[in-house]
């Protein structure tokens, strides 16, 4: 899968990334049959469906779970999108989020949120990909996390538009 973005606001060295915890992750830009994209949104983020694999998980079986869970839906994968690696000095982490390009299959439904997510006050919304670009350039934030994930998602959706 090719490269999309790296985010490396704090310019950590080579030398530093080799010691940070990795995780890697999948992310999928959902079109519906109107035209809008799958998005959860907690607090002033916006974040793609998607979440870290399981142990003995494909990429493509860790995205469908996800995007169930996560969207309520059934999707159909179309494609790749790119990896974005996020590398966060501060707290030595390095995240690799595999991009997907996905079709909602049959009908929406209820989101399956973790009590983790719930207490984060996510919500699962519809919103054209235009206005989705525009709702996170828009957005402008201090906090550290925030800043990566944003970054992240831009690049994801982006990439959605440019494929679909």
């Amino acid at each position: 899968m090719q490269t999309l973005k790296i985010l490396n606001f704090e310019n950590a060295t080579e030398a530093e990334i080799e010691n940070f915890e990795l995780r890697e992750a999948v992310r999928a830009v959902i079109f519906d049959n109107d035209g809008k994209i799958a998005l959860l949104k907690s607090g002033e983020v916006y974040k793609n469906p998607g979440g870290g694999i399981e142990t003995g998980e494909s990429f493509e079986e860790a995205l469908v779970r996800e995007c169930q869970e996560e969207a309520g839906c059934r999707i159909k994968i179309l494609g790749e999108l790119g990896i974005v690696t996020e590398l966060k000095k501060e707290v030595n982490f390095k995240q690799n989020s595999y991009g997907y390009l996905a079709q909602v299959l049959g009908e929406k439904g209820t989101p399956a949120f973790t009590d983790s997510e719930i207490e984060r006050g996510f919500k699962l919304t519809w919103l054209d990909p235009h206005e989705a670009l525009k709702n996170i350039e828009n957005i402008s934030t201090t906090d550290y996390h925030a800043k990566y994930i944003l970054a992240r998602e831009y690049a994801l959706i982006k990439a959605g538009l440019d494929k679909k």
